[in-house]
């Protein structure tokens, strides 16, 4: 799909979800909130030429632009191939995504509480990029900083709790009811 239409179909898709206000459709009971979105966007993308042709003879529709740039190198980046389950990819970016701003909160919450070295020791082990090399030791990781090895396993410990802790939270923040936020967390933690 040429960049200029997968544009049009993202704006077409919300301002039909603000001039329809269909996102206030939605019922927990009946499909998670990702399920639901993701059937409204094929819906959208499903009837994109049908919308193009319509906004054509409306006029009178205010367009607000929206920023393709970031969007488009970050698309770029993850080329899919052809035979991708897209439904798996789409569950897959929104876990990638839950998963970072629960980082960034973490790492704000950490910097504020001036825990720095417990964020410092969690990038070191689980964060650490190690597909060259193996996961550094407990113990080495002790001896970097002058700890004892029950120090590191402690805090790796506490600090994965409060990560957890985000996740949950932000998870909780983005499912409409306590029956889909318990499926979601299911799928995510078992």
């Amino acid at each position: 799909m040429a960049s200029e239409a997968a544009e049009d179909l993202t704006q077409d898709f919300f301002a039909r979800a603000f001039e329809k206000g269909f996102l206030e459709s939605y019922d927990p009971a009946r499909a998670r909130f990702r399920t639901w979105l993701r059937t409204c966007l094929d819906g959208v993308a499903g009837h994109g030429y049908e919308a193009a042709a319509r906004l054509k003879r409306g006029g009178g529709v205010t367009t607000v632009p929206l920023d393709f740039t970031t969007a488009e190198g970050e698309v770029r980046e993850m080329a899919l191939a052809a035979d991708v389950d897209l439904d798996a990819w789409f569950d897959h970016e929104f876990v990638r995504a839950l998963f970072q701003r629960a980082v960034e909160a973490l790492g704000a919450d950490y910097h504020a509480r001036g825990r720095g070295d417990h964020l410092a020791l969690v990038e070191a082990y689980d964060m650490a990029d190690v597909r060259d090399q193996e996961r550094p030791s407990y113990k080495a990781l002790a001896d970097a900083r002058g700890w004892a090895v029950h120090d590191v396993t402690n805090r790796l410990a506490a600090t994965r709790r409060d990560f957890r802790g985000h996740v949950l939270r932000l998870l909780r923040e983005a499912c409409a009811s306590e029956d889909e936020y318990a499926r979601e967390a299911r799928t995510l933690f078992g």
